[in-house]
């Protein structure tokens, strides 16, 4: 009986210790089958006062890896209405996720929902730099 007790208690450390020291974000979207993107920038109206949009096409592996590293989980206070772009990610012509970002210094992030809310992360100004890189 002690011997039943120890090994569970055993158990139980193991799974709580390996349950506490999980390092992906629980709150990023599974990306792992995005194998093309498309980054969406805002740049300026038009004579109508219609938004132009400059859209860039992403196929290569590396620079997809290199966008989905963008997403952390340092929160940011939701402003979600002040983007200067959107990121999406596809599987083959399949949408996978969208997010929206802002690349301006003193409101850079990355928002998005997950689980029925909304969610919005810090971006860095070196992240922040790479999305602009793209233009």
């Amino acid at each position: 009986m002690r011997i039943s007790f120890l090994l569970f208690l055993i158990f139980a450390a193991v799974v709580f210790h390996s349950c506490g020291n999980k390092k992906e974000n629980a709150a990023v979207p599974d990306l792992s089958r995005a194998n093309n993107m498309k980054i969406m920038f805002k740049m300026d109206f038009d004579s109508t006062a219609k938004m132009n949009i400059k859209a860039v096409q992403i196929k290569n592996a590396e620079k997809i890896f290199e966008l989905k590293e963008l997403l952390n989980s340092e929160p940011f206070p939701y402003i979600y209405c002040a983007s200067s772009g959107a990121m999406n990610f596809y599987n083959d012509s399949t949408l996978i996720y969208s997010f929206a970002f802002n690349t301006t210094p003193d409101i850079r992030h990355i928002a998005y929902t997950y689980n029925s809310k909304l969610v919005a992360v810090t971006l860095s100004e070196k992240n922040a730099n790479l999305l602009e890189s793209f233009k």
